[in-house]
């Protein structure tokens, strides 16, 4: 266990990847979205608009045990914001043995630099971060709250998003037996369709075809969304650069699975997961909407399930969002929470309290 921990500004990248990936590699909880894949693909291609205070927690040794990575949010109507950069599952990199120390190092540092910033937004944190441990009690799903004070700082907990997910089985017939019946008829009733009317292929992407399946993503979730008057995600260049290299990066470490559906050799839908400690991921897929009476995107999504199972995960999690088609596969979900931290200045602690009420303020809109 370190004795004293110490925080430093990291300027040059570069020199973190080594110690970056071995400090994943050793964080139990952590996620694909805080990998050095992720965050330096995104910093490469132009995709981070904020500025980046990369933070590394070292000991007296020099050993990395953390990395935070704070943007400063500038879309904050004039208060001086970090955020966590990553995406869902939002939290500081540690290691396992001292995820605490690690956490009430950075909570000093933050209580010690107070007067450069207004608020600190750590959003979709999972009830086991060590940034929540920090706090004895858990707010519940009803909009209450923890509220504390630690180092001087103002800090609330509000229950923040629900992610639909599934506790995988041993095998796929048991996952089958947990959907209802109508649902499993669905599923094998638009399979023999498909099959009755065109010739049908399902794949995973390989080195091989990773370039194409790649444009057939980027093609039908954009004709998804233009049909529905969106931008869709894959509209700029940068983020389509941006998918191929992190696409190829975890394909050379197993952890890309990049579904595609053929009717006839014609791509009419495509799913990419990715996988990290045990965890399936449900990242972005698409489907050509003149083939949404086949339900191919059903299709693909039956197959990453069985593929998790076969692989031995325990998870198969469909990030944030309670969309319906999200909903039928689930059979369960995971909270996560909001941490705000702000020091007592009338402005910050202002604005604190008017975020408290955002969850009530829109649930009277619904």
């Amino acid at each position: 266990m370190p004795t004293k921990l110490t925080i430093e500004e990291v300027a040059d990248w570069s020199s973190l990847e080594e110690e970056w990936r071995s400090l994943v590699d050793a964080d139990p909880h952590s996620t694909i979205f805080q990998t050095w894949e992720w965050i330096y693909h995104h910093y490469k291609h132009n995709l981070i608009a904020d500025p980046l205070k990369l933070l590394a927690v070292r000991d007296r040794a020099s050993v990395l045990h953390g990395i935070a990575p704070l943007l400063i949010d500038k879309k904050s109507r004039g208060l001086r914001k970090y955020v966590l950069f990553g995406g869902d599952y939002l939290d500081v990199i540690s290691r396992r043995e001292s995820a605490e120390e690690v956490a009430q190092a950075l909570l000093a540092y933050l209580a010690n630099t107070r007067t450069k910033w207004d608020m600190v937004d750590l959003r979709s944190q999972r009830s086991e971060s060590a940034m929540i441990s920090l706090i004895q009690d858990l707010p519940d799903e009803n909009f209450t709250e923890a509220r504390a004070t630690l180092s001087g700082l103002s800090v609330v907990l509000l229950p923040h998003q629900r992610y639909p997910c599934i506790a995988l089985p041993k095998t796929w017939p048991e996952y089958e037996q947990r959907l209802s019946k109508k649902f499993r008829w669905q599923i094998g009733y638009d399979e023999r369709k498909r099959e009755r009317e065109a010739v049908t292929t399902l794949h995973c992407a390989t080195n091989e075809t990773l370039h194409a399946d790649l444009q057939a993503l980027f093609d039908l979730h954009q004709a998804r969304w233009i049909s529905k008057e969106h931008t869709g995600i894959f509209a700029s260049e940068d983020t389509r650069n941006f998918h191929s290299d992190f696409a190829a990066a975890l394909l050379a470490e197993n952890k890309l699975r990049l579904y595609t559906l053929r009717m006839n050799d014609v791509p009419v839908a495509a799913l990419e997961c990715f996988v990290h400690n045990g965890t399936v991921c449900y990242y972005q897929g698409g489907f050509h909407p003149d083939y949404a009476v086949y339900s191919p995107a059903k299709a693909l999504i039956a197959r990453a399930i069985q593929d998790a199972i076969r692989d031995g995960c325990h998870t198969f999690d469909f990030l944030k969002g309670n969309e319906e088609y999200k909903v039928k596969w689930c059979d369960g979900s995971r909270q996560t929470y909001r941490l705000l931290l702000c020091p007592r200045r009338p402005v910050p602690y202002a604005a604190l309290q008017m975020m408290r009420l955002q969850p009530q303020i829109k649930e009277w809109r619904r």
